[in-house]
């Protein structure tokens, strides 16, 4: 925690973010943490430096989320949103979008919380960003399949990992290959492979193909 408060305190950078309130809030001290993302937030507005605000609302918005405060992430995301487009700034945008359909969907509005990823998906294809693309559908797809919508989330989901097979194609050392699918992949791939033997299973025609 000491280093990570140096760290901040030395920031230069207008369009960085600080470090303390993620460890903050894996340390179980949520308060703290947002409290501390959004003081940093208003700092970079009082500085003028719009891009550094947008990522702090990000980062605040996000806190919030994580501490199941929704209604206040909505807030806090929009103004993220604003700033982002303000200085067009689309990956913050795209992750604000993000944000803003796991907000709606914590709220139970799976409909505009759907309609609010789709979009963030679009902009993040449009971008090209890899992390952004993989984010972004990877949330949607695991909306879908909890609204039962099983083909729509596979279909999220190989979009997902078709960005992360382009990425790793560029990667020189098969460790690295492996090493990106791993910590990129892993946690979904399960959850595609049961979508699919759950899809099978309801539909007879495929069980006899």
């Amino acid at each position: 925690e000491v280093m990570a408060r140096r760290h901040d305190s030395v920031i230069t950078e207008h369009s960085s973010v600080p470090i303390l309130p993620t460890l903050l809030a894996e340390r179980g001290r949520a308060d703290e943490a947002i409290e501390t993302a959004a003081a940093w937030a208003h700092s970079r507005l009082d500085a003028g430096a719009v891009q550094g605000a947008a990522a702090a609302h990000v980062l605040w918005a996000d806190l919030l989320l994580r501490a199941q405060r929704p209604v206040e992430a909505l807030d806090v995301v929009g103004r993220a949103d604003s700033l982002a487009r303000s200085i067009n700034e689309p990956g913050t945008a795209i992750e604000a979008a993000r944000l803003r359909g796991l907000a709606l969907e914590e709220l139970g509005e799976s409909g505009p919380a759907i309609t609010v990823l789709e979009e963030a998906a679009r902009m993040a294809n449009a971008d090209g960003d890899v992390e952004a693309v993989l984010e972004t559908h990877v949330a949607l797809g695991r909306l879908l399949a909890s609204q039962g919508r099983t083909s729509e989330a596979l279909e999220a989901w190989e979009a997902a990992a078709r960005q992360a097979e382009a990425t790793t194609m560029h990667l020189d050392l098969d460790f690295d290959r492996v090493r990106y699918r791993e910590r990129r992949l892993a946690p979904y791939e399960a959850a595609l492979l049961a979508l699919a033997e759950r899809r099978s299973q309801s539909d007879p025609a495929e069980l006899l193909a």
